[in-house]
């Protein structure tokens, strides 16, 4: 990560990130399955990446 650190957790079957940027804060970040997004946030998501080859979604 450019001018800052990032690094992965994962514990008890769960993703987690923590990211320190200098211009920026500190950040805790959980990935998060499509199924604990809402509806209308599901839809966001396919209707906006329909090319990618993953998706990755992340609770801030």
């Amino acid at each position: 990560m450019t001018k800052g650190l990032e690094t992965k957790l994962k514990w008890q079957n769960a993703n987690y990130a923590l990211e320190f940027t200098c211009d920026e804060s500190f950040e805790f970040e959980q990935v998060i399955t499509k199924i604990d997004l809402t509806p209308s946030q599901q839809d966001l998501v396919i209707n906006r990446v329909k090319n990618a080859d993953r998706i990755v979604v992340e609770a801030v």
